[in-house]
């Protein structure tokens, strides 16, 4: 029996295929299995946080070992970042003009609609992120107490933030969106939503950041968990 064969016969006795939805890039894309951990409204479903986001680990190492960190990587930074991010901006609001409202209503089918601008694997994103790296390079390293004890271990800490991240983030945006509330019938009005964007990632970031750390400093263990 191939392996087609296989797994057609595997989804046959799990109960067939999960619904159809397109995904933030605006393909179509559909379980194929009908499983927990499957993400049918992204191009990698299962394999979603191994496929496409470890380019961009690849793509870090590729700077670190084979290009020159000089003021034309930094000038090539700042450019690619800037044209990333008018793609990106100017696509997110093209969509959000095209639906006539703000903030986003109805199905999850709407809002992956909107979030095809942003797709974290797009070409924009892609796009500023080689240039924000480029131009993070630039930066010069200097030993104080603010890099000691607040970037260092941040930086060793960054792939536990990037995994356990969605945790936080879930739960404190609900929160604090229901704290309050959304758009026009906000506490502020329409700059309700913005402010809450900014704080949900602020105080995720930190919070996020001192669970990955703690765990690190766990004898033996940390680094097998945190990496």
């Amino acid at each position: 029996m191939d392996c087609d064969a296989a797994v057609s016969l595997y989804r046959e006795a799990a109960g067939g295929r999960a619904p159809l939805i397109h995904a933030a890039d605006g393909l179509p894309a559909q379980a194929l299995f009908p499983l927990w951990g499957e993400a049918s409204w992204n191009p990698f479903g299962l394999f979603y946080y191994v496929s496409g986001f470890v380019g961009y680990m690849l793509l870090g190492l590729y700077i670190r070992k084979y290009l020159a960190n000089n003021r034309f990587s930094g000038l090539l930074g700042w450019s690619f970042f800037l044209v990333g991010f008018v793609l990106t901006t100017f696509g997110l609001l093209q969509r959000m003009c095209e639906s006539g409202y703000f903030p986003v209503t109805g199905g999850v089918d709407v809002a992956v609609g909107w979030e095809a601008a942003i797709a974290f694997c797009g070409f924009p994103v892609a796009l500023s992120a080689l240039g924000l790296t480029l131009m993070f390079r630039r930066i010069p390293c200097k030993e104080g107490v603010f890099y000691k004890y607040i970037i260092l271990p941040l930086s060793k800490a960054g792939y536990g933030m990037y995994l356990i991240h969605m945790l936080v983030l879930a739960f404190l945006s609900t929160w604090i969106r229901n704290a309050l509330r959304t758009g026009s019938s906000g506490i502020l009005g329409y700059w309700t939503t913005p402010v809450e964007i900014l704080a949900t990632a602020m105080v995720t970031f930190i919070i996020v950041g001192l669970i990955s750390t703690l765990i690190q400093r766990i004898p033996r263990l940390g680094r097998w968990l945190i990496g």
